[in-house]
């Protein structure tokens, strides 16, 4: 996030207050920015600065300052607050982000929580709270408005003046409309709605094409949909096609910048570390993992060559060309697995349609190993004057381009239809397995020449 100059010139004054201990002059200051700005600057002070600073604003703005703090140093927050004081910040936010808070407390801890509230704000954190936390149900909110196609334009209007003043309802994107069943059937943007007159029904001036996604959805698959289609909301369903929730703009946004750092956790090998995590430990448990991996890649890689010393001892020059082997391997894979990955991310790669993307990634890497090769043999050539050496180099790192791509493309694929991350397979894990691989068809192919 960034700031705007004039909060940065404020964010300046309060870190001078705050060394000199003025937190109140601080929260004071604080008030002339906007909560996420605050939540950005307190992102980075200790749990007691922030409890100090949270108790000294207003109880409405400290409650969405809570909601935009990242999630561990929010957790860290929530571990001094007292449990009585939790509900007091709850109440006075959105249901859906009230319950993402309860889902990180301590099983005991919630439960007293819960307790605490209003029973109504209570039973619809509960209901939230039975929905796996990656699905569409577990990222909705239950704050919406839905009417009958029988209901008149003036009628909705009052409902929507009503819930909105008793805080019932926060943000009015669209009125949904349900049939005599009360199967959602349709939809009313706030532009129609103004256009409309007042004794017409919704029935006359509501959209039919309605897109809605089931509650038990992954939360990947509701940004694909929210992307497609171009949506600001978008209602959730039950089994019998009834409006259950809504999830708008801000929720798929959120999802959509936890799944990519996922992403890049997975690529980078981090696993599910954040930006912020105070806790070497968990840092240290987060990344341990996949520096075992790669140190047991290397070992078998290691032992790949040890395998094939015979030949190594016949052409030594070979030894020159290892890291170009390991090099070009790892390059083409990561290629060809980054575009498989987005493709996939994005809804443009289809399972059934896998076969074209194979095939298309074997052309372009067949062709990319012609390039490479015929490099490879000029370079040859050159530095060692044998012709012989250079076509069965060539000839290898032809093969080796040509492998990279397929595994490359194919294993995000294979992933995908296993229900992994395919991310997975832009990571340390398809650079290790290529490294290996890439080794295995250089010393081969050398190995098949001379013996």
């Amino acid at each position: 996030m960034k700031f705007t100059e004039p909060s940065i010139n404020i964010l300046k004054q309060f870190k001078e207050l705050i060394k000199s201990r003025d937190i109140l002059n601080a929260s004071l200051l604080l008030n002339k920015l906007h909560s996420a700005d605050i939540a950005e600057l307190l992102n980075h002070e200790s749990p007691e600065n922030q409890k100090a600073i949270i108790f000294l604003l207003p109880l409405e703005k400290a409650s969405e300052v809570i909601s935009f703090l990242e999630n561990t140093v929010r957790e860290d927050l929530l571990e001094i607050l007292d449990t009585a004081d939790i509900p007091r910040f709850l109440e006075e936010m959105d249901i859906d982000d009230a319950t993402d808070i309860v889902s990180e407390l301590e099983d005991d801890v919630s439960e007293e929580v819960l307790s605490s509230l209003e029973p109504e704000t209570s039973n619809e954190i509960k209901k939230l709270l039975q929905y796996p936390e990656e699905s569409a149900g577990g990222i909705m909110s239950t704050e919406f408005i839905a009417v009958s196609e029988k209901t008149t334009q003036k009628a909705i209007v009052d409902d929507i003046r009503n819930k909105v003043r008793d805080g019932s309802v926060s943000q009015i994107y669209s009125v949904f409309v349900t049939d005599d069943n009360g199967i959602l059937s349709g939809y009313i943007s706030l532009q129609n709605l103004i256009l409309a007159l007042p004794h017409e029904l919704a029935i006359s001036f509501m959209d039919r094409h309605v897109v809605s996604v089931d509650s038990l959805m992954d939360q990947e698959e509701v940004v694909k949909i929210a992307q497609k289609y171009d949506l600001v909301t978008i209602p959730v369903v039950d089994e019998d096609k009834q409006i259950i929730g809504k999830i708008t703009f801000d929720d798929v946004h959120d999802v959509f910048e936890m799944e990519k750092h996922e992403d890049q956790g997975l690529m980078s090998g981090t696993g599910s570390e954040e930006v912020l995590e105070r806790s070497v430990i968990k840092t240290t448990r987060d990344r341990i993992p996949w520096l075992f991996f790669g140190l047991i890649g290397g070992i078998i890689s290691a032992y790949v060559i040890k395998f094939f010393q015979p030949t190594l001892d016949k052409v030594i020059a070979l030894a020159f060309f290892i890291p170009v082997v390991a090099c070009t391997a790892g390059n083409i894979s990561i290629q060809s697995s980054s575009i498989t990955v987005r493709g996939l991310a994005t809804g443009e790669i289809l399972l059934f349609d896998s076969w074209k993307r194979i095939f298309k990634e074997f052309k372009v890497s067949l062709i990319n190993g012609v390039i490479i090769s015929i490099v490879m043999a000029i370079v040859t050539s050159l530095i060692f004057t044998n012709v012989q050496l250079a076509l069965v180099l060539s000839f290898s790192f032809l093969f080796i381009a040509i492998i990279a791509g397929l595994v490359g493309s194919a294993t995000p694929l294979i992933l995908y239809r296993l229900n992994i991350d395919p991310a997975l397979a832009t990571g340390p894990f398809i650079t290790t397995a290529n490294d290996i691989l890439g080794l295995l068809i250089y010393f081969g192919v050398f190995w098949m020449y001379l013996f």
